[in-house]
């Protein structure tokens, strides 16, 4: 299905900026639906064809019954709609009253045209069915009355606002309603809404008093007023109850004339909120203690080679104390930011330190460039391929550049991450690969290989790098799914 911009582009001479107007009140015309217990189009005029529009999106009530099944977002309509053509030619609301008699069930529509900057850009039309509808009451005759104002704003281009407040809580006509007047006194109260707002305990007569009066201290909402912008708020009572307030400035010819309060119990998501982060406080610091326990390991390991003699003994446990390293900068990363991805990139970056202060010096002067990125992988993912990339890195170092006389040396890790597959090279332009540097018997390469087929459910692959016969260099390619 075609998305509003593009039928907007396909059918209609609307500008980008007027497109963006559209979007804007699509993202926030639930609201209307919601209020006025109606389905409710969003049409465009077809360029170079008289009275003929297309219908660029459609949005159904959560209050009420739709009357579309299946969404006609693309038909395109003429003839059949005079009322509309006439709300888009006089820029007016249009009361088209029962059309379709002939069917069941009736339907009525109001059509409700938009204007940005003076230029009418398109009409919504409210339909519904009377007789699916229940007899109105006090509730519904208030949000129909709150509805029309906001009628009025669309078609002053008043409605949506620029800004709007984005959150992922954001509260519905559902969840409870209040109308105020310009200085914040309550006009209207929904059930719902007094039911929220009698958990945070402000009980007792609500209409006619403002929330200053009863206790509620809004300074979002009253900055929102002020600024004939939308403003939220969140109530917190002493038994950590919580509200969340979200107000819309109730606009006429740029004139103040009151408000739209929807009001949201979200005591519940903000305990899951409190939960979760103390979770990922616990994980951060099992990831803290576990880091420092390696590097213990580390320094203990440090402590027994010193008493070694044997140039094997002291390689091997200084290879240990490498590998432990890299696993340690995971978890170190991982206290810092405990969810189940991170980027690799503040990896890597730590690793090629630690093997430039282990193993660059004079007699192995050696240049680590990256290019690239991975992107984020799992923490698993993570700890894998830190071990193998400091295998990498190391053998290049000791094996690549060892010959007497070859000077300074240059690796590259080149990464990449397609969304599918992450692929990964090391390559150098020293002396190529040896018995040593590749044998698959090595505990280096066998680690290698084991983790990137065994963990990462890769293939790794090793040949020349194309340098120079004297010095051809070796390249190691990696390639695994993310």
């Amino acid at each position: 299905m075609a998305s509003l911009a593009e039928l907007a582009r396909q059918h209609t001479d609307l500008g980008p900026d007027q497109i963006a107007h559209l979007q804007r009140l699509t993202r926030a015309w639930d609201l209307l639906a919601d209020l006025s217990f109606a389905d409710i189009l969003l049409f465009g005029k077809v360029r170079d064809r008289t009275e003929t529009f297309v219908i660029l999106d459609q949005v159904r009530p959560t209050t009420g019954p739709t009357l579309y099944r299946h969404d006609r977002i693309g038909q395109i309509v003429s003839d059949d709609r005079p009322l509309l053509a006439s709300a888009f030619a006089i820029g007016q609301v249009v009361d088209g009253g029962l059309l379709f008699r002939d069917e069941s069930p009736r339907i009525r529509v109001l059509d409700i045209p938009v204007r940005h900057d003076g230029e009418l850009i398109g009409v919504l039309s409210r339909q519904f069915s009377p007789d699916m509808q229940r007899a109105p009451g006090d509730l519904e005759i208030a949000y129909f009355t709150a509805c029309r104002r906001l009628d009025r704003m669309v078609a002053e281009g008043a409605f949506p606002f620029a800004e709007r407040a984005d959150v992922d809580e954001m509260p519905r006509v559902g969840d409870g309603v209040l109308v105020i007047d310009p200085e914040c006194r309550i006009e209207f109260v929904s059930p719902n809404a007094r039911s929220t707002l009698v958990g945070l305990g402000y009980d007792g007569d609500l209409e006619g008093r403002s929330f200053a009066a009863i206790g509620l201290e809004t300074p979002g909402i009253e900055r929102g007023m002020a600024r004939l912008s939308p403003g939220i708020d969140e109530l917190e009572a002493t038994d950590d109850s919580i509200a969340l307030v979200y107000c819309l400035p109730l606009v006429e010819s740029q004139c103040l004339t009151g408000g739209l309060v929807l009001v949201r119990d979200v005591t519940d998501l903000r305990r899951r909120d409190r939960l979760l982060m103390s979770k990922d406080a616990s994980i951060a610091e099992i990831h803290h203690r576990v880091k420092n326990n390696l590097q213990t390991i580390s320094s203990l390991l440090r402590l027994q080679g010193r008493r070694l003699t044997e140039p094997a003994a002291k390689q091997a446990i200084d290879e240990s104390v490498r590998r432990i390293q890299s696993i340690a900068v995971v978890h170190e990363i991982l206290s810092q930011d405990p969810g189940d991805a991170m980027p690799f990139a503040d990896i890597l970056r730590t690793l090629v330190r630690l093997v430039e202060e282990g193993l660059v010096g004079p007699t192995h002067p050696v240049e680590f460039h990256i290019d690239g990125d991975a992107g984020e992988l799992r923490s698993d993912q993570s700890t894998q391929l830190a071990i193998v990339l400091t295998e990498l890195l190391q053998n290049a170092v000791e094996h690549a550049f060892a010959a007497p006389g070859i000077g300074r040396g240059v690796v590259t890790i080149a990464m990449a991450n397609d969304g599918e597959q992450v692929s990964v090279s090391v390559s150098d332009d020293g002396r190529g690969a040896t018995p040593l540097a590749t044998d698959s018997n090595g505990l280096g390469m066998t680690i290698v290989t084991t983790l990137v087929e065994s963990e990462l459910y890769g293939t790794v692959s090793y040949r020349p790098a194309g340098g120079p016969p004297d010095r051809p260099g070796t390249r190691v390619d990696i390639t695994f799914p993310c």
